[in-house]
């Protein structure tokens, strides 16, 4: 054998040494990822016990109820909460009481301050129209939970809304 074909079997090996350490690494990477504890619901401070709209199908000349119940589960701290409502920007709007909830970009905001052990329930008022043409409508709204400035969960509910 020559020896420019021993040189160049040399390289290849040392290419294919290269990709599978590579392989490797990655994988154990990965690996290590998907074996890591994810911070949100397993080590929150907050649950959350309930979240749900009444009823699931309304009017569009009536009103809907969500509904969310959330827990401080710690046992001498005050946390704030941070809820963002994400829906139909134009045919979804979210009161409390009767105000309408301040917007930040597209969706709702309501924030809470929970002390030691509170559960908190809330009821929003939700009013909802539809567009032209439209006889009957699917919504949702989607909840983005933030505890001191951290994301801990997501809340999802659908609707539906009739014209008569």
């Amino acid at each position: 054998m020559s020896v420019k074909y021993l040189q160049y079997l040399k390289r290849k090996q040392i290419i294919a040494l290269i990709v599978i350490v590579v392989i490797v690494v990655s994988a154990a990477f990965i690996a290590s990822k998907i074996w890591q504890p994810q911070p949100e619901a397993e080590f929150s401070s907050l649950t959350l016990i309930q979240y749900k709209i009444e009823p699931e199908e309304f009017k569009m000349t009536e009103n809907g109820t969500l509904f969310m119940v959330v827990k401080n589960k710690m046992e001498n701290a005050t946390i704030k909460c941070d809820y963002y409502f994400e829906t139909h920007n134009e045919n979804v709007k979210l009161y409390l009481g009767t105000d309408l909830l301040p917007k930040s970009g597209n969706n709702y905001t309501h924030t809470k301050f929970l002390d030691p052990k509170e559960r908190s329930h809330l009821e929003f008022t939700v009013v909802a129209s539809l567009d032209i043409g439209d006889h009957f409508r699917g919504y949702y709204i989607k909840v983005y939970i933030y505890v001191d400035d951290v994301f801990v969960g997501i809340g999802d509910v659908v609707f539906w809304v009739k014209r008569r």
